[in-house]
């Protein structure tokens, strides 16, 4: 049994999902060739209570997330990516289909305190119960037909080989591409309110080319100190000037 299946209530096969499976396009087809390349174990996935706003709320060892404010705040991964494949997926644990949480990557410098992709530092999608929005630098483009509900599944596929960022809901490619030519160091990110509570991620990845804002989990109830970086002995550190947080490096 998966170690995901009790704790986030993930499938971790990603790689012969159905969802992947496309026939009808070429980029479904080059979605469907990237995802077979994602080989490597599932990792655990933990949000970053040092870098997010200070209205989330965090529990479950750092796995779910839900706010005080009804206004929108962010919160990011501790695992940031600058090259190779990812793939990763959370779980609306709680939403009354009011407001619209967002889901996408951010630099370590988004702005914490309004909607992600309201500023230059964010590629995002929002969704209500009934549609979704792509947005970047408060550019919204390409309204899409069907929303979330509670226990609804977005899925976030960050492709570097072909610079590429696309969404998924209950495991449904949701919209075309959403912002091509992606290049750099990104997290993962989510903004929402108190009317929201989201859950997990996994990851999976198919290359090398993460940066982490903490130790890297591979399941919640591990001792990451003892830990450290299991099995990776390239690792360096660097410290952000404005948030003189440690970085490790792969």
């Amino acid at each position: 049994m998966s170690p995901f299946s009790s704790t986030l209530n993930l499938q971790p096969s990603f790689p012969g999902r159905a969802y992947f499976d496309f026939r009808s396009s070429p980029h479904q087809l080059s979605l469907h060739s990237s995802l077979q390349s994602l080989n490597a174990p599932v990792a655990w996935f933990a949000f970053d209570p040092g870098s997010a706003h200070s209205d989330i709320i965090f529990s479950n060892d750092n796995l779910t997330v839900t706010c005080s404010s009804y206004d929108d705040r962010v919160v990011l991964g501790k695992t940031g990516f600058s090259k190779g494949v990812h793939y990763w997926e959370l779980t609306v644990d709680r939403y009354d289909n009011h407001p619209d949480p967002a889901f996408g990557v951010a630099r370590i410098d988004v702005m914490k305190d309004v909607m992600l992709g309201k500023d230059d530092k964010a590629w995002a999608m929002y969704v209500d119960n009934n549609r979704s929005w792509f947005m970047h630098n408060n550019s919204h483009t390409n309204r899409t037909e069907g929303g979330i509900t509670k226990g609804a599944t977005i899925g976030v596929l960050l492709d570097f080989n072909r610079k590429t960022l696309t969404f998924f809901i209950n495991d449904e490619q949701q919209g075309p591409i959403a912002f091509e030519n992606v290049e750099g160091l990104f997290f993962p990110a989510v903004s929402l309110n108190r009317n929201v509570q989201v859950s997990g991620c996994s990851i999976c990845e198919a290359a090398h080319g993460s940066v982490s804002l903490g130790p890297t989990l591979e399941s919640p109830d591990q001792d990451a100190e003892e830990r450290g970086v299991r099995g990776r002995t390239d690792v360096t550190r660097e410290i952000i000037p404005d948030q003189q947080k440690p970085l490790h490096y792969i």
